[in-house]
C-alpha cells in the first residue's frame, strides 16, 4: 500500500542516513536526533515497527492515554497482588508481568516448590504490609528495586517508554493517594 511504501522509504533514508555518518553541525547523527512527524497514532506505531525491523531504536510519543498501555494493566496486576497477598491467582497474575519476567514454566516451577513458593507469597504479604503502614510509593519503589523492574523493562525493544509509562503512572497514582487521603 501507498502508507507502507512511505514508511519504507522514509526508514530507508534514517538507516542511509545514519550509516553514512550524516551530521549536524560537526557531531553525528544520532537516532535520538531525528524526529518523524505522523498524522495518526497507527501510523506511527507501523512507522516505529519499520524502524525497530532496521535495528533502529526508537521512542513513540503520541497521545495515547497512558491508562490505557500495558503498563497499566501490568501495574493494575502488580497492586491487586500486593492488596490481597493470600490470593495466589493475584499474585501469579504479578509475577507473570514483563515487570517481574517470569514465564508460565517458571510459575509452574515456583509452584512446585513449596518453600519457593512461600517465599513469594511472603514478598507480597511484606508489600502489603509495607504498603498499609508506609504508603503506596514506598511500597512500589522497593518492589521496583527488589525485582530490578527498571533493568528488566530496559532489554525490551520499547524499553525506554515502558519504564516512562510505568514511572508515570506510579506518579500519577502516587498524586491521587496524597490528594484524595486513600489508605
Amino acid at each position: 500500500t501507498g502508507e507502507e511504501k512511505f514508511s519504507d522509504s522514509v526508514t530507508s533514508e534514517i538507516v542511509r542516513l545514519l550509516g553514512r555518518g550524516g551530521t549536524i553541525g560537526r557531531k553525528e547523527l544520532e537516532p535520538g536526533q531525528i524526529a518523524v512527524l505522523t498524522s495518526t497514532n497507527e501510523e506511527a506505531a507501523k512507522m516505529q515497527l519499520a524502524l525497530r525491523n532496521r535495528r533502529v531504536p526508537t521512542v513513540l510519543y503520541s497521545s495515547a492515554n497512558v491508562f490505557t498501555s500495558r503498563e497499566a494493566n501490568e501495574l493494575r496486576n502488580l497492586l491487586a497482588a500486593a492488596a490481597q497477598p493470600g490470593n495466589e491467582k493475584l499474585v501469579r497474575a504479578a509475577l507473570c508481568t514483563d515487570a517481574l519476567g517470569f514465564t508460565g514454566n517458571g510459575i509452574d516451577q515456583l509452584s512446585r516448590d513449596d518453600s519457593a513458593w512461600e517465599g513469594e507469597l511472603l514478598r507480597f504479604q511484606n508489600y502489603h504490609e509495607l504498603w498499609r503502614d508506609r504508603g503506596f510509593i514506598q511500597m512500589l519503589r522497593q518492589l521496583a528495586a527488589e525485582r530490578g523492574v527498571r533493568q528488566r523493562l530496559l532489554r525490551y525493544p520499547d524499553g525506554e517508554r515502558r519504564l516512562t509509562n510505568f514511572l508515570h503512572l506510579s506518579e500519577l497514582l502516587h498524586s491521587a493517594a496524597i490528594e484524595n487521603r486513600f489508605g
